[in-house]
């Protein structure tokens, strides 16, 4: 028997599950411990719990990513496993490679559902979900090219100015650095940078790694009388605006494609996961439900969070839907 590390397989399981959640009482756990009656603890796969009309419900999931079918034995151990915790009401098994027909029968006398996550090819994935390709944004948020815009309507003239990157509060007379604004202008303009740069992507991706550069504007306004900037012959003048020019760049990561078709009791699809492995610590999974509704994670040092979509292309209007 070819055993592998089952983990990526449990966690594939626990995004599906948690993806057709639609419960706030449900909660889905990934190497979950439970106590038996004799007070052992013994962790399952994946557990998820639930209340029904005011009834908890626990379900036990056993995942094995063997490369041969299951057998009957492993069948009778995950039942025998289950029957020390009362609190489990319902059973699960999922195979890579299917089962034995001693395993399939023992499994219909004892109640447990037996489920298939059988591994697919790069080609079926991309007819499932197209060439997924994940991207990098890089900004660069160290001093980019900027211009004030005086009371006068004039663009500051470095020559006319004693000027060097500082403007100055009135009412302090303190001078402040007009990179300082920059920050809190990023985390304001976070969802904008990124709407630009999926519009970029939108009208380029089919030459994006030619043309992966492109700026946004940043600007800032600024009440009168709250900074000014003082010419050679020390007369104050308003600062009305600061806009800075920043360079944006897209940058197409390489990475490892794996997926899956999970089936159901019955053969019919329950869902399919597609991978995108970026590095050791790093990878997006796809959970697509058989309506095609897509469910977006990341994976970051084990660290799992769930992806929502920001925007839609209207390639008729050419512009970018923000979903809020």
């Amino acid at each position: 028997m070819v055993k592998k590390s089952g983990k990526p397989l449990e966690k594939t399981i626990k995004l599906i599950e948690e993806t057709f959640n639609n419960s706030p009482d449900t909660q889905v756990f990934l190497s979950h411990t439970l106590i038996c009656e004799s007070g052992i603890k013994r962790e399952f796969d994946v557990v998820i719990k639930s209340k029904v009309n005011g009834y908890d419900m626990c379900i036990a999931i056993e995942c094995k990513d063997y490369g041969t079918k299951v057998s009957i034995e492993k069948i009778e151990a995950f039942k025998s496993k289950c029957s020390t915790v009362k609190q489990i009401n319902k059973m699960v098994f999922v195979s890579a490679c299917g089962y034995q027909r001693g395993a399939i029968t023992q499994a219909k006398n004892f109640g447990i559902d037996l489920l298939t996550a059988e591994k697919v090819s790069v080609e079926y994935l991309e007819n499932l979900a197209g060439k997924v390709s994940p991207l990098l944004l890089e900004i660069n948020k160290v001093n980019p090219d900027y211009q004030i815009t005086l009371g006068s309507n004039n663009i500051l003239k470095e020559s006319d100015f004693i000027f060097d990157n500082d403007i100055i509060e009135h009412r302090t007379d303190k001078k402040v650095c007009v990179y300082e604004f920059l920050e809190p202008l990023f985390k304001l303009s976070d969802k904008g940078l990124q709407g630009l740069a999926f519009h970029h992507y939108m009208k380029n991706k089919k030459n994006i790694e030619s043309s992966p550069t492109f700026t946004a504007t940043l600007a800032l306004n600024f009440s009168p009388a709250s900074y000014y900037v003082q010419n050679v012959r020390n007369i104050k003048i308003d600062v009305t605006r600061i806009e800075f020019t920043i360079v944006m760049n897209l940058v197409k990561l390489q990475s490892e494609k794996s997926g899956r078709v999970i089936k159901n009791n019955d053969n019919s699809i329950k869902a399919y996961s597609v991978i995108l492995k970026l590095d050791e610590n790093s990878e997006s999974e796809l959970i697509i439900k058989p309506n095609n509704d897509i469910s977006y994670y990341h994976t970051e040092n084990k660290e799992i969070k769930q992806l929502k979509t920001l925007f839609q292309y209207d390639a008729v209007a050419d512009k970018i839907i923000s979903i809020d």
